[in-house]
């Protein structure tokens, strides 16, 4: 195996136990300082991960889909009911194939690929510095039932748009590392954390009240502190 294999191999599975893997990072002072990078990052971002579900998540998501479903049934007959399930069988497979595709690959699937895609397809939001106010951030925030209760901190650059599926708030606060994107997604509900990994960037997708906030920085950014100060500044109206 040789440094761009390891590399690769680094990027997709950190923890990898391959022979080849461990005796590359064993002969290569510079890949196994690599590595050493790679496990804390892992680390900090599963300490990250570690937080509390909130209160009625389970019940708000039942809500949202329950309501979907009315919504989508009235008025259709049996010949809607065999299209929809049909496309449930597609979304289906898709997701599948998303999972094997990122087990195997290392690339994003479903909301994370969503979150990929839109801070690539944004990238000039990086390099803007407009040093926000706080009281046009709490505006924009209340338009999707939240706020802000002390202090975020610095914003360079905030903006409504459409992430994936939905509207929300697009977010820019510095990090050590370069700038961090925050994305406030209202509607896109999920149990757990998720992690977010592209070749260039890292994070994770933390569950909200109303939806989930995606914190997104250069690879191996300790995005961590972003994650608590997001949840403990941004308030929804519950």
């Amino acid at each position: 195996m040789n440094c761009l294999e390891f590399r690769r191999k680094l990027l997709i599975e950190p923890r990898s136990r391959d022979k080849e893997f461990a005796d590359h990072a064993s002969s290569c002072p510079e890949c196994a300082g690599e590595a050493e990078q790679a496990h804390r990052f892992e680390d900090r971002l599963h300490a990250a991960l570690d937080v509390p579900r909130p209160v009625g998540l389970e019940s708000r998501i039942i809500s949202a889909r329950s309501g979907a479903t009315e919504r989508g049934l009235s008025g259709f007959g049996s010949r809607w009911l065999a299209l929809a399930a049909g496309t449930l069988l597609a979304i289906g497979l898709a997701g599948w194939m998303g999972y094997k595709w990122e087990h195997y690959f290392g690339v994003p699937s479903g909301l994370e690929m969503a979150v990929v895609n839109h801070i690539n397809d944004e990238l000039d939001h990086l390099h803007v510095d407009q040093d926000a106010r706080p009281e046009n951030l709490e505006f924009l925030l209340s338009q999707f039932g939240a706020g802000i209760e002390g202090d975020i901190g610095r914003v360079s650059f905030v903006t409504r748009c459409n992430i994936g599926r939905r509207s929300g708030v697009h977010m820019v606060v510095p990090g050590q590392q370069g700038p961090i994107t925050v994305l406030i997604m209202p509607g896109e509900y999920l149990m757990q954390p998720r992690q977010v990994r592209s070749s260039r960037f890292s994070g994770v997708i933390v569950p909200t009240v109303y939806g989930s906030m995606a914190v997104v920085g250069e690879k191996l950014e300790p995005v961590e502190k972003v994650v608590e100060k997001m949840r403990r500044t941004i308030i929804w109206d519950v």
